[in-house]
Order: C-alpha cells, then sequence, then structure tokens
C-alpha cells in the first residue's frame, strides 16, 4: 500500500514538473534569443518536457491496434485531398517556409519535442478527466482541455501581437488562426482517448512534415482555405464515428445529443427548426421566382419612412415614378431613397432621389441601369443584428464567414464528445 502511494506521489511530481517544463519551453519562444540559440534551447526544453510526460502517459490502447494504420491513413487522406481541393479552386502558391534541406532538418528537429509533449499532455489529462464521476465536469473538462491545446500550438508572439486588441485585428486571427487550430485540436484530443499519446503524436508530426517539405501550398484568399480545414476536422471527426458506430443518422446524432430528460425541448427543437427552413425556403423560392432581394437600411436618411435595422423588400422594375423608393447603385453601396424627378436624355432615363430626412437631393441624377429596383414592403428593425455585427467584425463577408465558422466549429465540439463516447 505505501508502495503504491509512493507510485502515484511520484507519478503526480513527474506530471507537475512536467508541465512546468511545457509552460516554461512555450513561454520562452517570446524572449529575444539569438543565432541558433533561438531553436536550439526551446527544442530542449521541450525534448526534457516529452521525456517527463511520457514516463507515464498511455502510448497506445489495445482498442485500436487492428485499426492503428486505417485510422491513420484515412485521416492523412482526408487533409491531402483538402489541400489539393482548396489549391485546385484557389490556386496554389510557393511555400512561404524555405524548403532547402537544412532548414527543413531544423524545423523538423525543433517541432518534434513540442509535439511529443504536448500530446504526451493532451492524453494524460484526456484519462485523468476521463475518470471523473460526473459527466457534465468531463464534458466540460474535456472542452476546455481542448481550447487550451489549440492556443499552445500558437506561438506567444503571435498572441501578445493582438493587443491592444480591437476587431480588425482579432476576428481575422479568430477565423483564420484559432478556429482552425481548435478544430483541429478536437481531433487530437479524440484521437488521444481513442489510442493513447501514440495516435496524436503521429498524425500531427506528419502533418508538420508535409508543411515543411512541400515546395507549394494552396494559396490563402479571404477566409475559404480556414473554413475548408474546419469542414475536413468534421469529416475526419465522422469517419471515427463510422469507424466505430455500425448505425448512422441525424435523429441517432440528435437523440444522443440531447438528453432523455429533455424531450420537450427535442420537440420543440424540431418544430422550430422545420418551421424556419419552411419559411427560408419559401422565401428563397419568393425571391427567384420574382427576382427581388433583401436590403438591410444602414442609415437614418430615410427616417421616420424606413430606419436603420428595417429589412426591405426590392423588386426590379423598368418604371419608376414620383414618391416611388428604390434602390440604386451608389459609388460605395446600394442607396435606398425617394425617386423626387424623373427626366430623359438621349431615350435613358434619369431619376433624382433624395432622402426624407435630407435637406437636399442626391448630387447626380441616377440612370435607369444602375437601378436596383423599388421597395415593396418592410420588415421592421429585424436587421439591427446584422448592422451591429458588420460594424463589429468589419464587413458582411467577414461576419458570414464568422458565424459559418463558429457554426461547424460547434458541431465539431460536440461530435468530438460523441465520438468519444463511442469508444
Amino acid at each position: 500500500m505505501h508502495r503504491l502511494s509512493n507510485s502515484k506521489e511520484k507519478r503526480s511530481t513527474l506530471l507537475a514538473v512536467g508541465m512546468l517544463m511545457t509552460v516554461l519551453a512555450y513561454s520562452i519562444s517570446s524572449t529575444e534569443l539569438r543565432g541558433m540559440s533561438a531553436y536550439v534551447v526551446p527544442a530542449i526544453i521541450w525534448l526534457l518536457a516529452a521525456t517527463l510526460l511520457m514516463s507515464q502517459v498511455v502510448i497506445v490502447r489495445s482498442i485500436i491496434k487492428s485499426k492503428f494504420l486505417v485510422i491513420l491513413l484515412s485521416l492523412l487522406s482526408l487533409r491531402f485531398a483538402t489541400d489539393v481541393i482548396v489549391g485546385l479552386n484557389l490556386g496554389f502558391g510557393l511555400n512561404l517556409l524555405s524548403v532547402s534541406a537544412m532548414n527543413i532538418v531544423i524545423n523538423i528537429l525543433r517541432t518534434l519535442p513540442m509535439i511529443f509533449a504536448l500530446e504526451s499532455l493532451r492524453t494524460t489529462l484526456t484519462f485523468r478527466v476521463d475518470k471523473l464521476r460526473s459527466p457534465k465536469a468531463r464534458t466540460f473538462l474535456i472542452t476546455l482541455i481542448t481550447i487550451i491545446m489549440a492556443l499552445a500550438y500558437i506561438p506567444v508572439t503571435r498572441l501578445l501581437s493582438l493587443f491592444p486588441l480591437t476587431a480588425g485585428g482579432i476576428i481575422p486571427f479568430i477565423i483564420n488562426r484559432f478556429f482552425p487550430l481548435l478544430a483541429e485540436s478536437a481531433i487530437l484530443t479524440t484521437l488521444a482517448y481513442i489510442g493513447g499519446a501514440i495516435l496524436p503524436i503521429i498524425y500531427m508530426s506528419l502533418v508538420k512534415a508535409y508543411i515543411f517539405v512541400m515546395p507549394v501550398l494552396p494559396v490563402q484568399q479571404g477566409h475559404v482555405r480556414p473554413l475548408a480545414y474546419m469542414l475536413m476536422s468534421l469529416l475526419q471527426l465522422t469517419l471515427l464515428w463510422i469507424m466505430r458506430s455500425k448505425h448512422l443518422s441525424f435523429k441517432e446524432a440528435y437523440a444522443s445529443i440531447l438528453s432523455k430528460r429533455a424531450r420537450a425541448l427535442k420537440r420543440m427543437f424540431y418544430v422550430v427548426m422545420t418551421t424556419l427552413n419552411i419559411a427560408i425556403a419559401g422565401g428563397i423560392l419568393f425571391l427567384l421566382v420574382s427576382g427581388g432581394r433583401l436590403t438591410v437600411v444602414t442609415s437614418g436618411s430615410m427616417t421616420p419612412t424606413l430606419n436603420a435595422g428595417d429589412v426591405v423588400l426590392v423588386v426590379p422594375t423598368q418604371d419608376l415614378q414620383n414618391g416611388t423608393i428604390a434602390v440604386y447603385i451608389g459609388e460605395r453601396s446600394l442607396v435606398i431613397h425617394r425617386v423626387i424627378g424623373v427626366m430623359q436624355d438621349n431615350g435613358t432615363k434619369f431619376y433624382v432621389f433624395k432622402g426624407d430626412a435630407n435637406n437636399v437631393a442626391d448630387p447626380n441624377p441616377i440612370p435607369q441601369k444602375y437601378v436596383v429596383g423599388k421597395m415593396m414592403f418592410k420588415v421592421p428593425l429585424v436587421g439591427l443584428p446584422v448592422i451591429l455585427l458588420t460594424k463589429s467584425v468589419g464587413g458582411f463577408p467577414t461576419m458570414s464567414a464568422l458565424l459559418i465558422s463558429l457554426t461547424v466549429l460547434l458541431y465539431a465540439l460536440v461530435l468530438q464528445l460523441e465520438v468519444m463516447k463511442l469508444w
């Protein structure tokens, strides 16, 4: 009994020292080391941390020995296929890292100890959390481990560069960097639980080696590539689910995610989602048939008739009359104002517009070809969230990318927990 107690104390001590060495190795990258010491010193500390942590970690679980190569090759194949698809659509560019033999060796030797240390720590923490009796506590802590380990793969200098925090700096970082790493971290946490430390170590080592040696990689254009990597992580988790579960359906997925005590909530969820889908489908069908579009009013130039946040249905027309509220293409954005004059010049119609709240008319008459259409009706204020989001995150495309990325990420994190239950 005394020997068992000493063994537990020894493992706890090794874990504590290993975690301290990991924190030291991570934080030392922010110091100003010069020459080869900038590579050698962190690598040595990472190696020491990895040695301490791997001495007590579950290296490989017997449950995956028969499926080890299948799991690894399947996940790597999806990764490679994603790069090919993204590259074919966005184009390929030269690797920003030098692919000389010396740099490849330096990058690999610098990165491998870090991967061994971080994935050993991930596996140790995951197995300790799995012993907790409370399902809620396990869920919370597994998610927390996934988030922390995602941050651990971001250089501390990159995190410090975000300060002072501004929407223009942190939102692109979240979409392009943090969310994809968090989705990848969900994969690594799942692999650690399924197979022990060996699976995430080998997977991450091969991914990093692939990045170091490839002379060309898909180019980064907007938020497409990060979103593609997040969808890839979702597919990888689904693949792990299929490998273990013989029957997989959306109904079973929802049933496993929602507890048995939440049947009323589940029924309400189905009703709301069905109603929402029908409304969206009907609205899209109407817009396709009518050729109309929805526009959010973003200024107060038409108050009190239209207020910022009102959503307006606009349909095409070739004949505007005085007093009609219409939308035209301005220099920087769409403008919704009232027609106060109609004129013709060489057979072309021109319209004079003016906002109801403005004292003067718009500067120049607008040709018919720049008129988008006339207003049919409005829905008051429902577009306010869109205005707030676009102003805070930097435009509608960024807002859309943020919402889509967040949705995919939430699915990935929930699916991660469900896959861990199956295995």
